[in-house]
């Protein structure tokens, strides 16, 4: 916690016995409990505490009274934790138009996309870079002497995070391993779709169509849904299946959509990413190209070349729509230099395989952030900085649109 709010002061306690001790936790605390709640709030009610109560849990539940508890699924435990103290310290700092932002965060030798400011007092903040600079080493060196953070506006905040917080930063919250950890995977699945206002139809067309694949004529095919469906508990998994629930959630909301596109979207969603030889490598599906270059070369080999080695998987499949497999091919494309496995841009995507790259974007980009609606905002604004060009500023805005639409947050 203190990474987030220097301030903190951080205490871990230990059980004495059965019973867990309470009574010196200050009123403004944030108690994260693995344990029941009954005999903690119990506690905390007597002693006339006001805490807020993060329970790492099984169970994702809705927010509740204490003044507040927050319950958070033991397989999301990071992203999770630091998402609401995230939060807690954008509340803390409401009554101010800036944000602060620890100056060891802000990504070196780029150009700076907004105004950064340093704190005179509470209400006074100089501009010490304009936008458009360099941020480089020096710029560093130089503010580094006078304050441990810059400071920049609220809405810079939002638009600029993989700026502000660094880009590494941001895109390792995707290496947090995904594992629900229940028996019946798909269920929470769908439990976690339905909260996010994908409807029963596109569930039972995208279940449908999976069973259409189990019975696909070309024996190739149908061991791959096996393979992928073996991966249940994955982030693969997961995000394959759920990328297939967007796409056509958004996509059948467009006048240009047709039957059609449905099975075309859903085999390359299953299929995009069973070219992995280490299906936990799927966990750097967010990053970008020069991202992926600092890794073991073992792991960059497996994540640069998963796109080639799917396709060649599926070239001797006649079955295979040429849709498909241009989707499969620029799953990773329309960023320019860092778009992999060949470089690849927005002007190059049409309709069908624009949904298919957003929705994949969306989808990886929702995880980091556990599925918390409240950050809708902020990933729609962080992938509209990233793909909002080319050809998809044609389908952007209204893809935009629909999840707002159909996310109620």
């Amino acid at each position: 916690m203190g990474k987030i709010i220097p301030e903190a002061e951080n205490i871990i306690s230990e059980e004495e016995g059965s019973k867990i001790v309470v009574e010196d936790i200050v009123d403004d605390a944030v108690l994260v409990l693995n344990h029941s709640l009954a005999e903690v709030k119990e506690s905390l009610e007597a002693a006339g505490k006001q805490c807020l109560l993060i329970v790492i849990n099984e169970i994702v539940n809705d927010f509740e009274d204490f003044p507040v508890e927050i319950y958070i699924s033991k397989s999301r435990i990071v992203t999770s934790i630091a998402s609401v103290f995230y939060d807690l310290k954008l509340k803390h700092k409401k009554e101010s138009d800036y944000f602060c932002i620890g100056i060891e965060n802000i990504t070196l030798e780029r150009m700076t996309p907004c105004d950064l400011y340093l704190k005179i007092n509470d209400e006074k903040f100089f501009k010490v870079v304009n936008h458009g600079d360099v941020f480089d080493q020096e710029v560093y060196d130089r503010y580094s002497k006078k304050a441990n953070e810059l400071w920049v506006t609220r809405m810079d905040f939002y638009n600029h995070a993989s700026f502000l917080y660094g880009q590494t930063d941001l895109e390792a919250e995707a290496n947090i391993s995904f594992s629900v950890e229940k028996p019946d995977h798909l269920a929470l699945i769908h439990d976690m779709a339905k909260s996010c206002g994908i409807s029963e139809k596109t569930l039972n067309s995208v279940e449908n169509c999976i069973g259409t694949i189990k019975e696909h004529p070309d024996k190739k095919i149908r061991n791959l849904l096996d393979k992928f469906n073996e991966m249940k508990g994955s982030f693969l998994y997961s995000h394959s299946y759920f990328t297939s629930l967007i796409a056509i959630e958004v996509a059948s909301a467009q006048k240009w959509f047709k039957h059609q596109h449905m099975d075309k979207l859903i085999m390359a969603s299953i299929m995009h990413d069973m070219g992995y030889k280490d299906k936990d490598n799927a966990l750097c599906e967010g990053l970008p190209l020069s991202k992926i270059k600092l890794l073991d070369p073992l792991k960059q080999d497996d994540i640069i070349g998963h796109v080639d080695r799917v396709l060649e998987l599926l070239e001797d499949c006649p079955q295979v729509d040429s849709d498909v497999i241009n989707m499969i091919k620029r799953h990773h494309g329309g960023r320019g230099e860092e778009s992999y496995p060949q470089k690849s841009f927005a002007t190059e995507l049409d309709l069908l395989g624009g949904i298919f790259l957003l929705s994949h974007a969306f989808t990886t980009s929702f995880f980091k952030v556990a599925f918390d609606i409240k950050k809708l905002d902020h990933v729609l604004a962080y992938i509209e900085m990233i793909y909002n060009k080319g050809n998809l500023k044609k389908i952007f805005p209204e893809f935009k649109n629909t999840l707002k639409e159909k996310i109620i947050y």
